[in-house]
């Protein structure tokens, strides 16, 4: 298994990223507000149920089927500021429609990757 670090750097890597399939890419292309609440946005995303590497941000209908069959889902919600845009991860659930099994470690990792995320990038 992957050192907890490589696996929590690597998750704050795509969240960073711009690219499809990064959670900045989703999140200047999600709507602000809705199901999330009042300057809110729920940003979803595909996991690794044993390691908790974060392998792709999308909204269902547009992750790719190989990646949306293969691993469960979650949602960081996010809090966005709307004076400068910045944010922070108040929350993070999953919601693993197909009913994978998903180790204990794999959502500590995606906890401790919320908590880097926020006290590096976050408001």
């Amino acid at each position: 298994m992957e050192k907890l670090e490589n696996i929590i750097k690597e998750n704050l890597k795509l969240m960073r990223s711009q690219e499809k399939g990064g959670m900045k890419y989703l999140l200047m292309e999600e709507s602000i507000g809705g199901n999330a609440g009042h300057n809110r946005a729920a940003l979803n995303f595909y996991f690794c149920q044993k390691t908790g590497k974060i392998v792709y941000f999308g909204n269902i209908q547009n992750v790719p089927k190989e990646i949306k069959n293969e691993y469960p889902n979650g949602a960081f919600v996010v809090e966005i500021f709307p004076k400068d845009f910045s944010h922070k991860i108040v929350e993070f659930f999953i919601w693993n429609y197909l009913g994978f099994k998903i180790n204990n470690a794999a959502v500590e990792i995606l906890k401790a990757t919320m908590d880097a995320y926020n006290k590096e990038f976050g408001k």
